[in-house]
């Protein structure tokens, strides 16, 4: 399904923006998920370290997926240890 209060998740992950955190987020279902695809096209600086991948997209390419999902991480570690 989709995230119900978006305003609320992207507050959420901006405020964790001092923890070595990576949220990946994987949109399973029919749901429309256009909102958190304009999120994940936005700037680092915008959407923080948030990784939206859809899974319907990619579902029969186990490999593919799991690179689409991770491919932001090593941005993600230099971001954290750079903004310290």
């Amino acid at each position: 399904g989709v995230v119900n209060d978006l305003d609320s998740t992207k507050k959420f992950i901006s405020n964790c923006r001092h923890l070595p955190l990576s949220f990946v987020v994987v949109g399973i279902g029919r749901a429309d998920f256009t909102e958190m695809n304009e999120w994940n096209e936005q700037q680092p600086d915008l959407r923080g370290r948030f990784t939206f991948v859809e899974f319907r997209d990619l579902q029969f390419d186990p490999a593919a997926l799991s690179k689409k999902a991770l491919e932001r991480l090593p941005e993600d570690v230099v971001d954290y240890f750079t903004c310290k």
